[in-house]
């Protein structure tokens, strides 16, 4: 004897809503006797298998976990002050190699006046200058690189 029902009383039995129950006939879950209507018994094992069989995570579903985990781990850190906006980090950059460089042209002034000998000044003179242009030059490099990728080159290598 079976345990015949209509699409309402299936979609009740397995606490789905009746669109549910037609899709799941439709994708071939499950089927409905010759008379119209749905053997309850069998309905719901089908149903339990295909339950277990599904995959329960799919890629989408991690891999928009994990963007939504980034978001508000950005979040978090943005209200905790840990993060700092690109653009005030390469301004910060600029002003320490300024610092750098009038620290370097004023080495050469120090000479001046300690007496040194012309030949010593001007060597020193013109490696301030080279060192100052592979300075601006790195970081110039530097800026353009994390402008375009978000991230700096590999290790710096001094050039002097």
């Amino acid at each position: 004897m079976t345990n015949e029902a209509s699409v309402s009383e299936t979609a009740r039995h397995l606490d789905l809503s009746r669109e549910r129950v037609r899709q799941l006939e439709a994708e071939r879950v499950i089927e409905r006797l010759p008379s119209g209507k749905f053997d309850l018994d069998v309905t719901r094992l089908r149903y339990i298998r295909f339950l277990r069989e599904r995959p329960t995570r799919t890629e989408k579903h991690d891999t928009l976990h994990e963007a939504r985990t980034r978001l508000a781990d950005l979040r978090y850190r943005k209200m905790a002050n840990e993060l700092v906006p690109f653009s005030e980090v390469l301004l910060l950059l600029e002003q320490i190699t300024a610092w750098y460089v009038s620290v370097l042209e004023g080495l050469s002034g120090a000479i001046v006046q300690a007496r040194a000998d012309r030949v010593l000044r001007e060597a020193l003179r013109a490696w301030v200058f080279k060192t100052r242009t592979a300075l601006a030059d790195k970081f110039a490099e530097q800026r353009a690189a994390l402008e375009k990728t978000g991230r700096a080159t590999d290790v710096w290598e001094a050039k002097t």
